[in-house]
């Protein structure tokens, strides 16, 4: 929804007159739209002590309330990953078949990872709805699906819907053109609706991460400015923003970024997170272990087991890089169990990974095989595992490799690997094939050439212009 409301003089004088009532202590009476009004409000800027105080004071006057309830659930869920509450405050709701309470409870389904259970669920849901009703709901699925990355089915439902020139109908069309890779197509949807509402912090989100996918770190900065010009606080466009100053090599700042983040929600593991890598990035591989540490046990308390897996995850690399072999395996094993056999692949992809970097190559062996069984997507399985022996310097290994899933595979959809294809390439003085793995690396995975390339290109050398610029080693030659 956008946030132009916010900037109304209607909405300014209803907030000054709420904050009024609750500085001074007197009863706040307020329509149940205005509640969630000032409530979205407070949320957009991410102040949740007064949200949820605006919250209590909406179920005073009406107790029952979908809307509050409903934010309240998923507050709990954001900070606590409880379940458990979320389902006690849907109970609460007074209209067990108002579309928001039937919503919620698909929500907590897709907290508790329950997917196919969620859909099977509303589907029931929107069965026993008369048409004008359900088409609302059909458009109110499709975004919820969108928020838990459920694409697969955010298309399915999309395709229910009647409601193809709604404002939500091409929102979700968009995001999920940028999940399958459509980029440009998600741009001039997004575009569009910009221009007829500009005030969408989330229109701008959107945009800027499609962007990004493109490495058009630029636009992608200028879309995040937009976007938090709207809300300073945006932790979308924060997160859109510190990642692409590291995808262009800006670590400090983006570490700046990162740490502006933490002072916004300080008790967010994702914060800790993004400041190891950033701290990664400039190599200053203790603190950056020290952050992912930090992720790690919030993660922890706040039962947040995705961010604990990626934690680990990170703190395995850098064992990898401290020499730890047996406390980079001790952590592994943890994530494994932290992942409750959920995402096995990725696992035994990283446990090659570590044999790899200590020179098991058996080891290394059985596991990379052993995730190529498990892989849901064989193709982007072998993509990682080649890139990874890439990283650890065997550069016929990951040739072969490549050419088995890039050139080999029929798959006009890969975009990843192409850059460490192109650097195999280089290494093993294959100039032709490196011109070619490099004009698909430059056109499909931008910020993956610049990582793994720039070191052949003079300083500053723009990834658009590696294919017109010699080498390091062709000028030397001279």
């Amino acid at each position: 929804m956008s946030e132009e409301r916010f900037h109304t003089k209607a909405f300014k004088s209803l907030l000054h007159d709420y904050e009024t009532q609750v500085r001074n202590g007197e009863s706040v009476f307020l329509d149940e739209d205005d509640f969630m009004d000032v409530i979205e409000y407070y949320g957009s800027i991410q102040q949740m002590d007064k949200a949820l105080q605006a919250i209590d004071y909406a179920l005073t006057l009406y107790p029952g309330s979908a809307m509050a309830l409903a934010f309240k659930a998923r507050a709990v869920m954001t900070t606590d990953h409880d379940t458990q509450k979320a389902k006690a405050y849907a109970d609460e709701i007074a209209d067990q078949s108002d579309p928001e309470c039937l919503l919620l409870r698909a929500e907590i389904m897709l907290n508790e990872q329950k997917g196919d259970d969620a859909d099977a669920y509303l589907r029931k849901c929107a069965n026993e709805m008369e048409d004008d009703e359900k088409e609302d709901f059909i458009l109110d699925v499709v975004l919820l699906f969108s928020d838990y990355n459920q694409m697969d089915l955010a298309a399915k439902w999309l395709k229910h819907s009647h409601y193809t020139k709604d404002a939500d109908y091409q929102e979700a069309k968009a995001r999920i053109m940028i999940s399958r890779g459509d980029y440009e197509g998600s741009k001039k949807i997004l575009n569009k609706l910009l221009d007829k509402d500009s005030f969408s912090a989330d229109y701008w989100n959107y945009l800027a991460s499609a962007q990004l996918l493109q490495g058009r770190h630029a636009e992608t900065l200028s879309s995040c400015d937009y976007a938090l010009a709207i809300e300073p606080n945006n932790l979308d466009a924060l997160f859109n923003k510190s990642k692409t100053l590291m995808a262009m090599n800006q670590p400090a700042k983006a570490l700046e970024v990162a740490r502006h983040i933490k002072q916004i929600v300080p008790n967010d593991p994702s914060a800790e997170l993004v400041i190891g890598m950033c701290l990664m990035d400039m190599n200053k591989l203790d603190k950056a272990y020290d952050h992912f540490h930090n992720a790690y046990e919030m993660a922890l308390r706040s039962k947040d087991n995705n961010i604990v897996v990626s934690a680990l995850e990170q703190m395995t690399y850098l064992n990898c890089q401290f020499g730890k072999k047996k406390e980079a395996l001790r952590v592994l094993d943890e994530a494994n169990d932290m992942r409750r056999n959920i995402g096995l692949e990725s696992n035994l992809v990283l446990r090659g990974f570590v044999y790899l970097s200590f020179g098991d190559l058996k080891e290394a062996s059985d596991s990379f095989r052993k995730a190529v069984i498990f892989a849901e997507n064989y193709t982007e399985t072998i993509v990682t595992i080649a890139s990874m022996v890439v990283d650890c310097g065997y550069y016929n290994i990951a040739y072969s490799l490549f050419r088995t899933v890039l050139l080999s595979s029929g798959d006009n959809e890969i975009k990843a690997g192409w850059g460490y294809y192109a650097r195999c390439c280089y290494e093993l003085d294959k100039p032709q094939e490196y011109q070619m793995a490099l004009k698909q690396a430059i056109e499909n995975c931008p910020d993956e050439a610049k990582s793994i390339l720039s070191d052949l290109y003079p300083e500053g050398t723009d990834v658009k212009d590696y294919a017109d610029t010699p080498t390091l080693d062709d000028i030397n030659k001279l």
